[in-house]
């Protein structure tokens, strides 16, 4: 039996929780704010349930009986606080993970005399609860979903090059947290190959790292609308993510330099103040389009195009990825985003930082755009069959078993 702590904000460890409850492995989920029976009647009499904020917070809510979810919410008011005040936000949120993980601690013996012997916990708010759970005799997992911290700040310093990123530079107060919450595991659980290969540099035990690809939710695969007729016009890109780590540089670079083809690019993710004023003049560009919608919205957006995007220098396995092949786009990233496209089946995969590779890919797509549809209905089969929840849920417990 399992006591899971998913932390702040919606994160992956929440639905494989719901998961685990259906398998009859889940004791407790320990979780930042969350709709519990009280907060929903509360924004239903306040009438909040139908605005922005409180159509996300609904969101959270997962497959298990309400008794089973123990929600924390004084810790993610640091972490909001954090967003607020910048020159603080690297203190405010440490703050506020630890605070998680003192209240965490305090479940944790209730859950162990319930039959718990496998904590679960995401990277950054174990804090104080590893101590708790050790000294209970549990089996301490920890869950970490990029690449390691020692690496998080120096692969986008070079582009993603994993040999000549520098993991001397000192650790940002958030990455030395959770850092020590990766360090206190038995094991390490990561989310692709990519992810483990940065621990294995770092001489890790390969023993102790294991990897589960998360793939799909069953909310996001069933809002997927069909894609309709054959493309025509300009080529439709994509982008989630605009951003150093996300290869923002290579992006521009790679577009600027297409100037044989036509093409539109939505980004769909906000962009943050240094790429807005480093890249001013690409995203000036009539031909980009910036948006920010809300998550229910990705579907939609993702389903009105055809190519995405991705050249990032640093993930773990971006789930944006997987909700692209469940729509049906042909996917041109990298190795460094730590997916399951294969080159030629799926999508492109071209070395991180390398303009040129990224350009002539797009242009490989032309020649393929007869296809894309064919392709897309393949990549949406894919993660369907390999990559959903439940299967999520079952590779969790079949790992449980072979601690």
């Amino acid at each position: 039996m399992v006591v899971m702590s998913n932390g702040f904000s919606r994160f992956h460890l929440a639905t494989a929780a719901a998961q685990l409850a259906a398998l009859g492995r889940l004791t407790l989920l320990i979780t930042g704010p969350y709709p519990v029976p009280l907060v929903r009647r509360m924004l239903r009499v306040a009438r909040l349930d139908k605005t922005s904020k409180g159509h996300r917070l609904l969101a959270r809510i997962e497959a298990i009986d309400d008794p089973m979810v123990k929600s924390l919410w004084a810790g993610e008011a640091f972490y909001a606080l954090g967003r607020l005040f910048r020159a603080r936000e690297q203190a405010l949120i440490v703050r506020g993970m630890q605070a998680y993980g003192k209240s965490a601690s305090r479940l944790l013996a209730d859950a162990h005399r319930r039959g718990a012997r496998i904590y679960h916990y995401r990277a950054g708010f174990g804090g104080a609860s590893l101590k708790t759970a050790r000294q209970l005799g549990m089996t301490l997992v920890c869950d970490h979903s990029i690449v390691h911290p020692l690496f998080v700040e120096s692969l986008p310093a070079v582009e993603g090059n994993l040999d000549t990123a520098d993991i001397t530079a000192p650790l940002t107060p958030i990455e030395a947290h959770i850092r020590s919450d990766i360090d206190g595991a038995d094991h390490i659980l990561v989310n692709s190959d990519f992810v483990r290969e940065t621990f294995l540099r770092l001489r890790y035990e390969p023993d102790r790292v294991s990897v589960i690809y998360q793939g799909i939710d069953d909310a996001f695969a069933h809002s997927i609308p069909p894609r309709s007729g054959q493309p025509t016009g300009p080529l439709r890109l994509l982008a989630p993510a605009f951003s150093i780590r996300k290869g923002a540089p290579t992006l521009v670079a790679a577009l600027a330099a297409l100037d044989d083809i036509d093409w539109t690019l939505t980004i769909s993710r906000d962009i943050d103040a240094e790429c807005r004023e480093r890249f001013a003049t690409f995203l000036a560009d009539p031909r980009v389009t910036m948006i920010n919608p809300e998550r229910s919205e990705l579907p939609r957006i993702m389903s009105a195009h055809e190519v995405v995007l991705f050249p990032s220098y640093a993930e773990g396995s971006a789930r944006v990825i997987f909700e692209s092949l469940a729509a049906g786009l042909y996917v041109i990233t990298t190795p460094n985003s730590g997916s399951v496209v294969q080159d030629g089946v799926h999508g492109r995969i071209v070395p991180a930082g390398d303009a040129g590779a990224l350009r002539m890919a797009v242009q490989h797509t032309l020649g393929v755009r007869d296809r894309l549809i064919e392709i897309g209905e393949a990549n949406t089969r894919f993660v369907g069959e390999h990559h959903n929840q439940s299967g999520y849920g079952t590779a969790l417990a079949a790992f449980y078993d072979r601690l």
